[in-house]
């Protein structure tokens, strides 16, 4: 199934082909995503009014980031109501999906590495999908 896309922060910062980092929540056939541009060893591009530390200060927690979106992204559930994941890319060209255990599927990892430009491309050598089971990822899947 296709998915309709949403970068809800940066809409005009980033091009689909351009390997990024952030965060994402998956609400059915929607993806919302936060990303910011990086080199393949993981380090943000930053715009001239921004700094490597205040985006990562940004991307670190999905309730300040979800307390920015307008209503109509978030139709005014609460930031963990859907299952959400982050994308990472560490030294080597090592990109790191983890998300929520009902979401850790191939699918997700498919659509991920096209929505945040995980590609060899992009100097991206292996993709790892990771389940987090933790109190981090819970959502409302995990109260039925």
């Amino acid at each position: 199934m296709m998915k309709r896309k949403v970068n809800a922060m940066n809409e005009n910062r980033t091009v689909k082909k351009e390997l990024c980092r952030g965060v994402f929540w998956v609400n059915d056939d929607v993806i919302i995503s936060v990303k910011y541009p990086c080199i393949s060893d993981g380090k943000l591009i930053c715009a001239d009014n921004e700094t490597e530390e205040k985006l990562m200060r940004k991307l670190a927690n999905h309730q300040k980031l979800w307390e920015e979106f307008p209503h109509y992204i978030t139709a005014g559930l609460p930031f963990n109501y859907l299952p959400r994941g982050r994308v990472e890319i560490r030294k080597g060209g090592k990109a790191i999906i983890f998300c929520s255990p009902h979401i850790c599927t191939e699918e997700t990892k498919q659509l991920m590495t096209e929505e945040f430009g995980l590609t060899a491309e992009n100097g991206i050598t292996h993709i790892s999908l990771k389940a987090d089971g933790s109190a981090h990822y819970r959502c409302a899947l995990d109260n039925e």
